[in-house]
């Protein structure tokens, strides 16, 4: 937005919401896939243990913005008033980095797992321009 930077005064927190609505969701995993190619880069193999890279999935349920219930979220229970999501990301233990996150309209861990590990095996072979 050519905003010369710094300002002498901070932008208020209700424009900046503003402005963040505006982003587009891939924006977040570019800007990510970018971060992981440049610590791969980086990398001596300390984030290994024994040959091995290590990895985690953590789920979390939120509570979504009741229109979503059109778009096929459920709510949890009968008499919920808010359709729930589950956000699933994976990240490497070592690093403290996530690789992948989703976010669902199912509850199922599992099958938010199996495709991290999809997404772990293109993470070997896809190289990165900046």
């Amino acid at each position: 937005m050519k905003f010369p930077l710094p300002q002498k005064k901070p932008i208020s927190a209700a424009a900046f919401t503003e402005a963040r609505k505006k982003l587009d969701e891939k924006l977040f995993k570019q800007l990510n896939n970018r971060i992981i190619a440049a610590c791969q880069a980086e990398s001596n193999g300390d984030d290994h243990w024994f040959n091995h890279r290590l990895f985690a999935v953590d789920g979390n349920k939120l509570n979504l913005p009741r229109p979503l219930t059109h778009q096929g979220c459920k709510t949890p229970a009968d008499h919920s008033h808010y359709p729930q999501g589950l956000l699933s990301c994976l990240y490497q233990l070592k690093s403290k980095i996530p690789y992948d996150f989703y976010l669902v309209n199912h509850g199922n861990e599992r099958r938010c797992a199996l495709v991290h590990l999809n997404s772990l095996r293109l993470c070997k072979t896809i190289t990165y321009r900046i």
